[in-house]
């Protein structure tokens, strides 16, 4: 409601500056129209106009999107908004993983560790093809990343025995775990932390945690996009188990390959660690800034850079640590 009253007051009034405030707390949001929070299709703000939507702070405010499918935040042609100071997050977890108790080629038995959900919790009613496997290392506080051993597709997962999961592997010949091993579990099924389409501009994350859910697409070529302060966190140990993964998907994926061309994105002072893909991805994007940044144990990369991008720097206190970064960058002056 107070979006909507916002959206009309800039109707009238599209210079002025209207601040939402969400006290501290914790706050169920449901989805309708497949978003939590709907900005709508163009928000129309002046060239001095502003929308915030801002809580106490991130370790005070949280917002939890009850909708598994649905998007946290959507809008299309967003113009002069802000998203500042808040966790948002899930109600249950969106990631598994488990131990190896007996390989054969193109399957592998996994004893889900203790608290952690099933596969079949993890997966979308209607399926999806994002299903991986990966190798992490034995630390209940730290698990990191195999480098050495891909990820691996997953097709069925079979309940065995009340712990014991049998996962189908897509390609029957490849099996690169051996009995002990922890593995990580993914199904790109929660939706989107941030869906923004139709290009736009001024568009900022400042101070947001993401939390089981942490794809942040902002697409359709949009131009001044910051995302600054903000984190990526995994869910507390559980059991004394830290996860091996904070969510099914990456962070900020910037643009898309076949979108129009987007200028001056900037990752700065954010700290990302152990996102189900691209902890940060530019596409086709002109200026592409990533500064002051830790960025650790991406599941897929730790910063993609496409052919469609140009002009993406990092500079020397970003660092990227058991994970890679793909693609061609310069350093930021």
């Amino acid at each position: 409601m107070a979006v909507d009253e916002a959206r009309a007051h800039f109707k009238t009034s599209p210079n002025d500056t209207i601040i939402i405030q969400i006290n501290a707390g914790r706050y169920a949001i449901g989805g309708t129209g497949g978003a939590g929070i709907a900005l709508g299709n163009s928000l129309q703000t002046g060239p001095r106009g502003q929308l915030t939507i801002q809580g106490a702070g991130m370790d005070k405010t949280t917002l939890v999107f009850t909708d598994m499918a649905s998007s946290e935040f959507m809008g299309s042609a967003v113009r002069n908004f802000t998203l500042r100071d808040l966790t948002c997050t899930r109600p249950r977890m969106t990631v598994s993983q488990g131990i190896v108790a007996r390989v054969e080629p193109g399957q592998v038995w996994l004893d889900i560790q203790p608290g952690f959900p099933t596969p079949q919790r993890i997966v979308a009613p209607q399926g999806n093809p994002g299903k991986y496997l990966r190798r992490y290392s034995h630390n209940p506080n730290n698990p990191l990343l195999d480098m050495t051993v891909a990820q691996v597709d997953w097709t069925i997962a079979t309940r065995v025995t009340a712990n014991r999961w049998l996962m189908q592997l897509k390609y029957p010949r490849i099996t690169p775990f051996l009995v002990g091993d922890l593995i990580g579990i993914k199904s790109m099924a929660a939706g989107n932390a941030v869906w923004f389409g139709q290009g736009g501009n001024r568009i900022q994350f400042v101070r947001v945690r993401w939390m089981r859910s942490t794809r942040v697409l902002v697409r359709g070529g949009p131009t001044n996009v910051l995302i600054s302060g903000c984190r990526i966190d995994k869910d507390p140990p559980l059991q004394g188990q830290s996860p091996c993964l904070a969510s099914p998907h990456g962070g900020p994926q910037l643009n898309q390959p076949n979108d129009a061309l987007a200028r001056n994105m900037f990752v700065e002072n954010c700290y990302f660690d152990s996102a189900g893909d691209d902890l940060v991805a530019f596409f086709h994007v002109d200026g592409g800034h990533v500064t002051n940044s830790l960025l650790r144990n991406g599941f897929a990369r730790g910063l993609l850079v496409t052919k469609y991008a140009q002009n993406i720097c990092v500079d020397s206190k970003t660092k990227v640590v058991n994970c890679l970064i793909q693609g061609v960058v310069s350093t930021c002056p």
